[in-house]
């Protein structure tokens, strides 16, 4: 009997189960009951690859009989009389006993049932045959399935929550005098990738630019950076977000916003946080020497991750007016992102993150504060 792998799990993409039970008309139904089928379930799952991976089960009436007869299943399409007709390599034969009351047939194409066929299946015939491994010799019951249409793979987007700095945003508030970066959940719901995503917004008062998603798998989330000000005399009130992907899949979803000040602007000074791990000046309105000590984990790719506490600078960046720094650098074999609020002689919603050769990843929230000139 073949088994799924956990491979072959993963890239399941739709699965057909087998409804509308009937006999088949015509065909004798046996008077002794370990002869009659007294029920069925077939799914057919498809995959990625196109391999399909079948699992079969009957059960016979009590007591079973021991006389030779077989049991198989067997898949085939309809004919212009809406009869079943089996294909010829598309049956399998249960490898138990045909005195077995219960009986369980599992495998995968082609291995099992022949090869895919090159018009999906549309039903599927159960058979109590007369004698074992012959369909031609006559049946004593036969019990026919509907397999419903196959689904075309197609992938199909939602756009989810808002965030800015790691911040869910109910009404997203923007303030004058720099990007606030927002970050918008993509979620892919539908049964193949999505590739090529871009995510747009369009709202009355507001600049705005676009994000990118190289590729969203089919059952994950995303999140794609897009980032918005105001713009123009007119308060900006909503904010519609379009994400499309290739083959002209689309989404939407319009959040409120709304303007607010400016803050007060991150006071000049030395600046501490994560017990002094983390250091920095802010010097006319300019983050600087900006270090952080914090743990990196190495070789974690199917491996036992080296862990040590590494440090960190980064180059210097301006703060914005709206008092948001969300920054990049990189260099040779590496990138680091820092971003975080500041109002005043405080700093807030701070993360820094690294990645470096070797699979070297640092990843760490902070806030900080004012600790002298």
């Amino acid at each position: 009997m073949d088994r799924e792998s956990a491979s072959a799990v993963a890239q399941n993409l739709v699965t057909r189960v087998a409804t509308n039970w009937r006999h088949e008309a015509g065909q004798p139904s046996s008077e002794i009951p370990g002869h009659r089928i007294a029920g069925a379930a077939v799914e057919i799952r498809s995959y990625d690859s196109g391999t399909l991976f079948i699992d079969a089960a009957a059960t016979l009436g009590t007591p079973p009989v021991a006389d030779g007869s077989g049991l198989a299943v067997q898949f085939g399409h309809w004919n212009s009389a809406r009869t079943c007709v089996g294909a010829a390599g598309a049956v399998k034969w249960s490898d138990a006993l045909a005195s077995t009351t219960n009986h369980r047939l599992s495998g995968s194409t082609p291995t099992s049932w022949g090869p895919v066929p090159s018009k999906p299946w549309e039903c599927v015939r159960v058979l109590r045959a007369k004698e074992d491994k012959f369909l031609t010799r006559g049946f004593h019951d036969v019990l026919v399935g509907t397999l419903p249409a196959a689904v075309t793979r197609a992938p199909r987007l939602r756009v989810g929550r808002t965030s800015v700095l790691g911040q869910n945003q109910k009404v997203l508030k923007v303030a004058q005098g720099g990007w606030t970066p927002v970050e918008v959940a993509i979620s892919n719901v539908g049964t193949a990738d999505a590739g090529n995503v871009t995510v747009r917004g369009v709202g009355r008062g507001l600049k705005v630019k676009a994000g990118s998603l190289r590729s969203i798998s089919d059952g994950t989330t995303h999140r794609a950076l897009v980032k918005v000000k105001p713009a123009g005399r007119k308060k900006p009130r909503r904010l519609k977000f379009v994400a499309r992907a290739a083959g002209g899949v689309v989404a939407q979803r319009t959040v409120r916003v709304k303007q607010v000040r400016q803050p007060k602007r991150a006071t000049a000074g030395k600046y501490r946080g994560a017990k002094g791990r983390i250091t920095f000046t802010v010097s006319k309105g300019k983050v600087a020497k900006f270090r952080i000590r914090t743990l990196t984990r190495c070789n974690g790719y199917g491996n036992v991750a080296d862990v040590k506490r590494n440090t960190y600078a980064f180059p210097k960046r301006a703060i914005a007016r709206n008092g948001i720094l969300h920054a990049s650098a990189k260099g040779k074999g590496w990138t680091a992102h820092l971003q975080f609020r500041a109002v005043g002689t405080k700093v807030t919603r701070g993360t820094f993150r690294y990645y470096g050769p070797g699979g070297c990843v640092a990843a760490e929230r902070f806030a900080a504060k004012r600790v002298g000139r």
